[in-house]
């Protein structure tokens, strides 16, 4: 029954989160559904929540996190988007645009380390375990990606 309810509520949040990322894009002026990264990413945090078991309490702080890190990949993929619509750079204008996109880069990585760093504070020390050992295999399967 827990896990019947468990996945019915994670298909209504991921109807849920569709639509409303569907009706952001739409007034921005981009495609209508998420690109197969967001949706990658939106995947993994989904995963983290549940491996961490992220209480009513530290949901918000969740969602602030959550936020931040699809913010990040929208507004990065968004970028590149825009850099792919020119068919040519001067090298100052391939320069300029690549530092943009490393700005926003930082900027969207020091919300993200702050709101995790608020989440992290509020968990058990359980839940503080499973956060690294997931964090730790990221980290180890980027490095043995490349």
């Amino acid at each position: 029954m827990i896990k019947q309810h468990n996945t019915v509520s994670t298909v209504a949040r991921f109807i849920v989160l569709t639509a409303l990322m569907g009706l952001i894009v739409i007034a921005q002026g981009a495609p209508a559904m998420p690109n197969a990264h967001y949706q990658k990413v939106s995947e993994r945090l989904d995963e983290l929540k549940s491996q961490i078991a992220i209480t009513p309490d530290e949901e918000p702080l969740w969602q602030s996190y959550r936020q931040s890190v699809l913010e990040n990949v929208t507004t990065n993929d968004n970028s590149l988007i825009d850099e792919n619509k020119q068919d040519k750079y001067t090298a100052p204008e391939y320069f300029a645009a690549r530092l943009k996109r490393i700005d926003d880069l930082s900027h969207h990585l020091h919300l993200i380390t702050e709101r995790f760093n608020a989440l992290y504070t509020h968990l058990t020390s359980e839940q503080k375990s499973i956060a690294d050992r997931y964090f730790e295999n990221r980290r180890q399967t980027l490095r043995t990606s490349r």
